[in-house]
């Protein structure tokens, strides 16, 4: 367990992204779980982000996004990006062009009591990578209940 309490308001964010500069698109793979191991949500999402780096922190702000959502009050964030662990431990600098994508990951990170962020490799983050190139090959997936509104064609009958 990564937390020294016992907390139903604490999450593990599991992210991995997997780009493609030839495709000009890149998939996300995220998987948040309880600290007591139970599955909470799971996301596999094509995205149009040819930039791995930016590719990891669109991961990292939808996991923020998606805990603060369920209630969290504390989250580890565990990516397969050392650079991106890096730069949102504060141990290295963000790129420039990064700079906007991490402020905003940052900002989300913000809303929540602890946070920690975790570099894993990529073997070791296997759902969340095999999530991110399902997310790749496929396109956007359903997120969970969600209403729909079928687009069908209206018929009128006519009016003499």
């Amino acid at each position: 367990m990564l937390f020294s309490e016992k907390s139903p308001f604490a999450i593990i964010a599991a992210t991995s992204s997997v780009a493609s500069p030839k495709d000009m698109a890149a998939g996300i793979g995220i998987v948040l779980s309880s600290a007591d191991g139970r599955t909470l949500a799971k996301v596999a999402e094509r995205i149009t982000q040819p930039d791995p780096i930016a590719a990891a922190y669109v991961a990292a702000a939808a996991a923020a996004r998606e805990a603060a959502r369920l209630g969290a009050r504390r989250l580890t964030l565990v990516t397969d990006s050392d650079r991106v662990a890096r730069e949102l431990q504060r141990q290295a600098a963000a790129a420039p062009e990064h700079r906007a994508k991490h402020l905003e990951t940052r900002s989300l990170l913000n809303q929540f009591r602890q946070v920690r962020v975790l570099r894993v490799a990529p073997g070791r983050n296997l759902v969340a990578r095999r999530l991110a190139c399902l997310g790749f090959a496929s396109g956007p997936l359903h997120r969970g209940p969600q209403e729909r509104s079928p687009e069908l064609p209206l018929l009128f009958p006519d009016a003499a």
